[in-house]
Parts: structure tokens; C-alpha cells; sequence
């Protein structure tokens, strides 16, 4: 392996005090995404940053929660492929 970074090396310690204890999967996940991010040569950086900087810029949007007495029953998933915006009521006018 050729070292991203000479002269520098970082290091990731997890540390139990005490009583093994139950690490979250997703806790897991964000340091083996450290560990990979470390281990990719430096060309590769670029493109790696572009994709988790988009990621983070997707899941920081404020979403807008639809009222309760507006949740349609069984809506979640045209939620999620769809999100939700409020707009207030289009009116028609009938001549």
C-alpha cells in the first residue's frame, strides 16, 4: 500500500471502558468509511469528496413534515420517492 499522506499517519482507536458494549451499526459503518477514505490514493480523494460532499448537502435540505390530519393512509413511500411541499390551495375561478 502507498501512503496517501507521507510523514502523516492517522489513527482511529476505539476504546471500551468497561463492560464490553454495544456499538451501533452506523457508528461501525462511519469508521470503516474513515478507514477506506484513509487507505484510497490521493488521485482518488477528489471524487470521494465530491460524492459525500453531495450526500451531505441532500440529507442538510430542510423537509417540510406534512400535518397529521394531511397523511393519507399507507403515503410513506410516495413520501420518501417524492418528498413533500406545502403550496397554498390553487383556486379556480368559475365563471
Amino acid at each position: 500500500m502507498t501512503e496517501a499522506h507521507p510523514g502523516i499517519r492517522f489513527k482511529f482507536e476505539v476504546e471500551c471502558t468497561g463492560e464490553p458494549v454495544f456499538v451501533p451499526e452506523d457508528a461501525v459503518i462511519r469508521l470503516l468509511c474513515h478507514i477506506f477514505i484513509e487507505r484510497l490514493p490521493a488521485p482518488a480523494i477528489a471524487d470521494v469528496w465530491a460524492s459525500i460532499h453531495d450526500a451531505w448537502e441532500w440529507h442538510s435540505r430542510p423537509r417540510v413534515s406534512p400535518r397529521p390530519v394531511d397523511r393519507l393512509p399507507g403515503s410513506m413511500a410516495v413520501d420518501r420517492v417524492f418528498g413533500v411541499v406545502e403550496e397554498p390551495p390553487f383556486r379556480i375561478a368559475e365563471d
